[in-house]
């Protein structure tokens, strides 16, 4: 999304009888950084406790491949028979 884009979906939410324009958007773009900090912080989380339990179980590192492949695979089918048009 370009950013005309991010301002026509900001704009929505902004309250039509509010003047202050500026500190909404501010407080929406507040709001954004720190759900962005929080779902980063949680998958770092999960990742340093699961990847030492990963790391030791070698049969599971040998079928990696196959797993990443079939949701490749999955994700190009997926996107192949998808709607090009989408409803607004």
């Amino acid at each position: 999304m370009d950013d005309a884009g991010t301002v026509a979906v900001v704009d929505r939410g902004l309250r039509p009888a509010g003047e202050d324009h500026d500190l909404q958007v501010a407080a929406f773009g507040v709001a954004f950084v720190l759900l962005g900090l929080c779902t980063d912080t949680s998958y770092a989380l999960v990742a340093g406790t699961v990847g030492p339990w990963l790391r030791q179980h070698v049969r599971l590192l040998c079928g990696e491949r196959y797993v990443v492949g079939s949701a490749f695979v999955g994700l190009g089918v997926a996107a192949a028979f998808s709607s090009a048009e989408r409803s607004r």
